[in-house]
């Protein structure tokens, strides 16, 4: 760009996330850094974290939009937070910290995937841990934003777990679903009607 500085990747650059037509959020290894304009005209890149506290963002796409207009993403070290153009990050995962750390985010076998989505219906965010190793067992997480409660869910069988996932909002309330692309390479759906997975019963518990 014009920017000498814009033109130059300050960190690792681990995902790009298009906020809206004049703001891009660049979330490195480390850091997070916003692009604010036009690169090629006046454009500033501004740092939303300090490099020196070492927050940053996972590989891959790990984040979604809110209907709040805030930006979810799930750090390199593990954990949630959430973010603002020209905002700090917070930390919204106090409550499950050590099982968020504990989750391997390298690009190895014994790695995992993380993918985010907004669920406009429940009110609150999927945050769909995803190991490379298809055979190993997994648990995923949502928040209710309600009740600032997470609640950990997983699936009896492994390729139900997404690889790919997309939020598709419909003009019927039946079709206002989030799709879920499995290992065996089928598409599925968030069915709060649904009385099985896809053949699989379904498991509740709660503690008191």
């Amino acid at each position: 760009g014009n920017d000498q500085m814009a033109g130059q990747a300050p960190d690792i650059i681990n995902t790009m996330i298009p906020y809206n037509d004049d703001v891009l959020i660049i979330g490195c290894d480390h850091s997070i850094w916003q692009i604010t304009g036009d690169p090629m005209t006046t454009g500033q890149l501004d740092a939303l974290s300090n490099p020196l506290a070492g927050i940053g963002m996972a590989w891959g796409r790990p984040w979604c939009m809110g209907d709040d207009g805030q930006v979810y993403f799930f750090a390199n070290h593990g954990g949630v937070y959430r973010i603002s153009p020209r905002g700090q990050p917070l930390f919204m995962s106090q409550k499950i910290k050590r099982r968020l750390e504990q989750i391997d985010l390298s690009r190895t076998a014994s790695g995992n995937l993380i993918r985010m989505s907004w669920d406009i219906y429940r009110r609150g965010l999927w945050v769909w841990v995803v190991p490379y190793d298809e055979t190993k067992e997994t648990t995923h997480y949502f928040w209710q934003a309600r009740t600032d409660a997470w609640f950990p869910m997983q699936f009896e069988d492994p390729d139900h777990n997404p690889l790919a996932v997309h939020v598709f909002d419909g003009d019927d309330p039946n079709d206002r679903v989030i799709l879920l692309g499995g290992r065996d390479g089928r598409i599925r759906y968030l069915d709060r009607n649904s009385t099985d997975d896809d053949g699989s019963d379904i498991t509740n518990y709660v503690i008191l």
